[in-house]
């Protein structure tokens, strides 16, 4: 757009390469990028997993504060406004005295953990939001926050005086001309049947809910596929001896309806992962109390596949409202495989026609 950017980066050489990569052969985008080294710095009190203890928050203003003198001085340029990519770690614990306060310009950013805006107002959301920073925004520097989620949107206006700003959940949209051999051999192991899957086994996108529906779907014409990264140590106990009873039914050929696995190897943005993508009929996201977005709905939208999604949070509204699938609570298996029949047949619980609404859904996430 003609705009000259300083990327305030933990890794500006990975920053500075890709726009020379991106932007090979147009030499006036190259030169109107700089990127400076951020650095970030560790949590001292709490867990290192954690980014937001009182003490890590005020030297992280401190980093950023000189990351913006580097970036003036290496660019020559003067810096007119501050974008946050992840908000939330420079409002914790934080005081306008430590940040905003020391911020010379307009800034904005987009802010990811915000569903504590979802709870009912009493003495418990107040000292949640005193203690996540929200009263940053109302910093007189603060122009707008971008959500992913925009149901606390009309909230952050209320509260603090602040333009809240819906981001689109964009995804990459490439397609190779032929399948990938990855998802030929999915397509080839299901036959004729509906498959449904998943890429990425973390505990949060209900794999283990998934698995006890596999594990009752045997007799079902159902083709299931569970891939890309997985460790063993996300999972203890119970859950780990099924997912290895499983495993080790499919691998001997007792059980022909699930593709499982385990090897935890990360399938490729791109070509690679959309390809798999598209081998599905239907994508799982039931994903038991997770209340922020996801771009699988924009992929899901983007393919033109029906959606299998918990019935709260931003992903379960999002599927009612653009009819994208059907909604189920994670723990009733007979719900899901009931949920499951209508999809098959591209129809609601009431025999209605889902008439998915994806290229709305497209067009407002693009």
């Amino acid at each position: 757009a003609g705009y000259r950017v300083v990327a305030i980066s933990p890794a500006p050489d990975e920053c500075a390469q890709f726009v020379r990569e991106d932007f090979a052969g147009d030499a006036g985008a190259i030169e109107r990028f700089h990127a400076v080294l951020f650095r970030d710095p560790p949590t001292v009190i709490l867990p290192s997993r954690l980014d937001h203890d009182p003490l890590s928050t005020r030297r992280r203003w401190d980093e950023l504060i000189q990351s913006l003198a580097e970036g003036e001085a290496g660019s020559g340029w003067k810096i007119d406004c501050l974008f946050f990519a992840w908000l939330d770690s420079f409002l914790r614990f934080g005081s306008r005295g430590s940040g905003p306060g020391r911020l010379k310009i307009p800034w904005s950013g987009l802010y990811f953990q915000n569903r504590h805006l979802l709870e009912t107002e009493g003495l418990l959301e107040r000292g949640i939001r005193l203690l996540k920073g929200d009263g940053l925004l109302n910093h007189e520097g603060c122009h707008s926050v971008g959500l992913l989620d925009d149901r606390p949107a009309k909230r952050f206006e209320n509260l603090y005086g602040v333009e809240p700003v819906l981001f689109p959940d964009i995804t990459n949209s490439s397609l190779p001309e032929q399948p990938t051999d990855r998802a030929e051999a999915i397509r080839d192991e299901a036959g004729d049947r509906f498959v449904l899957g998943m890429i990425s086994m973390e505990p949060r996108k209900g794999v283990m809910e998934m698995l006890r529906v596999v594990d009752a779907a045997r007799d079902q014409p159902y083709y299931w596929v569970f891939t890309g990264p997985y460790e063993e140590d996300w999972f203890t106990g119970e859950d780990r001896e099924l997912i290895h009873r499983l495993k080790g039914e499919a691998d001997r050929g007792e059980i022909n309806h699930l593709h499982l696995d385990l090897s935890g190897e990360r399938i490729p943005d791109g070509d690679e992962y959309n390809s798999v993508f598209n081998a599905y009929d239907a994508v799982l996201a039931v994903y038991p109390g997770w209340e922020a977005s996801s771009n699988a709905l924009t992929t899901a939208a983007l393919f033109e596949k029906r959606v299998l999604a918990w019935n709260g949070g931003c992903v379960g509204q999002r599927v009612r409202d653009d009819r994208l699938g059907l909604t189920v609570d994670p723990d009733d298996v007979g719900e899901i495989l009931e949920a499951v029949g209508c999809l098959v047949e591209g129809v609601d619980r009431e025999g209605n026609p889902l008439d998915p609404e994806f290229a709305t859904y497209r067009e407002q996430h693009s």
